[in-house]
């Protein structure tokens, strides 16, 4: 199967404001990344800092 593609001249969405997908991605990515630090939220008794007794 041989599909003809054009690579230039043709406005598409993805080349207006594929960028804009990106980045908010990779923001909330950094974001939960932080919050899962910071908050901990792990199953009990498997956060690095629990205390044992």
């Amino acid at each position: 199967m041989c599909i003809d593609v054009p690579t230039e001249g043709v406005r598409t969405v993805y080349a207006r404001f594929g960028d804009w997908l990106g980045w908010p991605s990779v923001i909330l990515v950094g974001l939960f990344s932080v919050s899962a630090i910071v908050f901990g939220g792990g199953a009990p008794g498997t956060h690095l800092l629990a205390a044992r007794n």
